[in-house]
């Protein structure tokens, strides 16, 4: 048999009537809960049987403590004598477990459970949950401007989109569990004034569907950029992952050693919340300037080897050298939509140049958005001049719609909108394009 069991357990810090009901679970299947960390919940083996558990709370704990205080040992001597002995503790809370028959119960005045589980909530469970709510409602309101004002560039990038999801969920999971909390507060008070205990709101497995979901969308933007990124995004969200999971670890790690030296709660605290500025500025700084040098030293360019490694070129369309021509191809994609963009220039301002964004739209739902946006966005070109987007022939292109940049001071430019059935052009040139070239066009990029 195993020596230890971790699991990682969805239950929120006031939920007592579903921790208990899941310790007792838990035993019958032959675990004994042993200790709580800020992830695992750890349990030993014991002989299955039967065992009553029992949730107390304890306002003046601390996480940061050493070791109980003498008024919690003495609470939890009186509580052995009827038979609750002490299982563990996590900061405020207490769990006791009982193998009498019909033990009596710990808590005998609702009224006074009430009080002390808000007193110790408003310790830790509700300042914690009020700063990710924060934290998650900038977050999803900045996704959303992003989203408004550059729907394709946000809706193209996973990283982007799994950034506002988990953002997202975060204010789902925190919403939730706070509401679901404050609202039995206020049914339990008006049964406690019947003489009335009342059951929790367990929000257990509404945590684990967010989970899921967060670990799926996870799952998915490690593999998309695993499989298709760029290296500095690979390099970017490996040093991420390296980041968050050693700046957690190692505050714990801190925290854990000073309580194993018995060092106080106060210096304990200060020194951990130290540690974690420090490390976290540190390490993040580390990451910044490493990324920094590896861009500037060209660590991670990646330069064609042919320009007609390009989906189009101007050698596709004019009868010339392109040896004295620099390319620039990116893109990125998503399960939404793809967009790449390409520009071919040569370093003399006179000769032949050609840029062009496309954007395949894997959802239809969503094309129309994106068409709008893309017809839009030469608002933002420039302030100083008046463009529009002028109806163009389509059937030279062979697309279902075609647009032309029309400028009020100079007139037509060689700039255009086309429409495919999946696919949006934008391609601006330097010179006016045959109905030959337009079909090439189309050909390759439509």
């Amino acid at each position: 048999m195993k020596k230890v069991k971790r699991r990682f357990e969805t239950l929120s810090f006031y939920d007592h009537t579903a921790i208990s009901a899941h310790l007792e679970k838990m035993a019958s299947k032959g675990w004994m809960i042993s200790k709580i960390t800020n992830i695992f919940w750890i349990y030993k083996p014991i002989e299955p049987k039967k065992i009553h558990f029992a949730v107390s709370y304890y306002p003046k704990a601390s996480e940061f403590d050493p070791e109980p205080t003498e008024q919690q040992k003495m609470f939890h001597e009186f509580c052995a004598h009827t038979g609750w002995k002490l299982a563990c503790t996590a900061a405020q809370m207490q769990i006791f477990y009982n193998e009498r028959e019909n033990p009596v119960p710990i808590e005998t005045e609702p009224e006074l459970e009430i009080q002390t589980i808000h007193a110790s909530v408003k310790k830790g469970f509700i300042p914690v949950y009020l700063v990710l709510l924060i934290i998650g409602l900038f977050n999803t309101v900045l996704f959303i401007s992003n989203l408004i004002s550059d729907p394709v560039d946000l809706l193209s990038n996973t990283t982007d989109l799994f950034r506002g999801t988990v953002y997202f969920l975060l204010v789902l999971l925190c919403v939730t569990d706070l509401s679901c909390y404050f609202v039995w507060r206020k049914r339990a008070i008006r049964a406690a004034a019947h003489g009335e205990f009342l059951k929790t709101i367990s929000t257990s497995k509404f945590q684990k569907v967010i989970i899921i979901l967060v670990f799926s969308c996870a799952v998915y933007w490690l593999s998309d950029i695993a499989l298709s990124g760029e290296p500095l995004q690979i390099a970017t969200a490996v040093a991420t992952i390296i980041y968050i999971v050693l700046l957690f670890y190692l505050v714990n790690k801190t925290k854990e050693v000073l309580k194993e030296k018995k060092v106080s709660r106060g210096v304990n605290r200060t020194l951990t919340v130290a540690t974690s500025f420090v490390l976290s500025f540190a390490m993040m700084g580390g990451i910044i300037w490493a990324g920094v040098y590896a861009v500037s030293h060209g660590l991670f360019d990646k330069e064609l080897s042919r320009y007609d490694e390009l989906p189009l070129g101007v050698e596709d369309l004019l009868d010339i050298s392109t040896d004295d021509y620099t390319s620039e191809q990116r893109g990125s994609s998503s399960i939404l939509m793809g967009q790449y963009v390409v520009r071919q220039h040569n370093r003399h301002e006179s000769a032949p140049w050609i840029e062009y964004t496309v954007v395949n739209v894997n959802l239809p739902f969503l094309y129309g958005t994106c068409r709008e946006w893309v017809l839009k966005k030469v608002n933002y070109y420039s302030s100083a001049f008046e463009f529009s987007w002028m109806e163009d022939n389509p059937t030279p292109w062979g697309a279902k719609e075609a647009y032309r940049l029309y400028d009020e001071g100079y007139g037509y430019n060689s700039c255009y909108v086309l429409c495919y059935d999946r696919t949006i052009l934008e391609i601006m040139l330097s010179w006016d394009l045959t109905d030959e070239q337009k079909a090439i066009v189309g050909e390759r990029l439509g």
